[in-house]
């Protein structure tokens, strides 16, 4: 039996050398990565977005590896809401790179998931068929993930990242978008990659709100720790993915709660002066319509007659001029002044009483006072 030979020698006439080519057949029939792919879509999606890659494999190489991808049966929309406009199916799938556009406009007030499936085939006809779930979710749904890692590298390790966090929190983690960080002064850090994700509740298929992730993230923080540590995860936050949109919408609510502020606040001050003023034009009344001596027990002299002759007019209590505190009695002022002046009469021989020397213009009566009452008629005691 000749001794096997490690390498061919042209120059040996014993030796020959034979190519042998062996056909591969269609024996193996493709099979997908996953049983169920998901992915999620926001409501600021554009139209024609990539939302996910479904994969297969095949053993088969050449033309029998071919693969094409189709969509099978309509898409079902569960849990929805304001959707009943999309006439077409709301995604596509492409058949050479089994990528899934989306084909609809996604507006605000959409809600729900979408589920459909999919299956793949070779030349041959052999095929396999999966699941694909893909959930229509707000921005602010979102979770970010900054890591001390290139993009690059973050990709090649997304499925496992995925895995790990899907099984310790129990939910369904889909990765959303890579992007390189982003410092708070605007400089780019290509050294850090975000990762934005959002995690689905596996019961009812419903994506958790972002404070939920946030405490089953620091509920399972002992597990999480290798991870954090193998892929340099440096902080978990919630993404801050914010719209012009929705922000606008914010400042817009903002002024609206200002403006009512403001009016309500004028209204209770034009209020509250006109019951200030109301009370102090009241109090004005009150005092000029009462009398010194207190009020009057029927009508308060607000019937009163005008004056007949031959009556008192000051027959009212506290209608006297004399008593009122906005009578100025200038008579009793000039008592000294009118004592003087008689004391200069009497000096002189004079008689106050046959003169007459009471100066009337001091006197607060007049003579519209005492109508029926003139000098003529008074009797001189001292003519007798």
């Amino acid at each position: 039996m000749p001794e096997p030979v490690s390498f061919f020698d042209s120059r040996d006439d014993t030796l020959l050398k034979v190519h042998v080519f062996v056909n591969d057949i269609n024996d193996n029939a493709p099979k997908f990565t996953r049983e169920v792919f998901t992915g999620g879509i926001t409501t600021e999606s554009d139209f024609g977005l990539e939302v996910m890659k479904i994969t297969a494999v095949d053993p088969d190489i050449g033309e029998n590896g071919r693969l094409r991808y189709y969509m099978d049966g309509r898409v079902q929309e569960t849990l929805s809401e304001n959707l009943d406009n999309i006439r077409r199916s709301p995604f596509l799938v492409d058949p050479v790179s089994g990528i899934v556009k989306l084909n609809f406009d996604p507006q605000k007030g959409m809600k729900g998931y979408f589920d459909f499936k999919v299956y793949v085939n070779d030349t041959s006809g052999r095929s396999d068929r999966a699941r694909v779930f893909i959930y229509l979710l707000r921005e602010d749904q979102r979770v970010r993930f900054i890591l001390r890692q290139s993009p690059d590298e973050v990709r090649e390790q997304v499925e496992y990242f995925r895995d790990y966090l899907g099984n310790v929190t129990g939910a369904i983690v889909n990765v959303d978008d890579f992007r390189v960080h982003e410092n708070h002064d605007g400089t780019v850090d290509k050294t850090k990659t975000d990762l934005y994700l959002h995690l689905v509740n596996r019961d009812d298929n419903s994506v958790l709100e972002v404070k939920e992730v946030l405490a089953i993230i620091d509920k399972n923080v002992e597990y999480l720790d290798h991870l954090f540590k193998e892929l340099n995860v440096l902080d978990t936050q919630r993404a801050e993915l914010v719209t012009a949109g929705v922000k606008e919408d914010n400042l817009l609510f903002l002024w609206l709660v200002g403006v009512i502020v403001f009016l309500t606040l004028l209204l209770v001050l034009t209020v509250a002066l006109c019951l200030s003023q109301r009370a102090r034009y009241s109090r004005q009344l009150k005092a000029a319509t009462a009398t010194a001596f207190g009020e009057c027990s029927h009508d308060n002299g607000l019937n009163r007659s005008s004056t007949v002759p031959n009556t008192n007019i000051h027959s009212v209590e506290g209608s006297n001029p004399i008593w009122m505190s906005g009578f100025d009695n200038d008579w009793y002022k000039d008592e000294d002044s009118l004592r003087y002046q008689q004391f200069l009469h009497q000096s002189e021989g004079n008689d106050s009483l046959d003169d007459n020397a009471v100066d009337t213009s001091l006197s607060p009566r007049v003579d519209r006072d005492m109508p029926y009452i003139t000098s003529g008629n008074v009797p001189n005691p001292l003519s007798r």
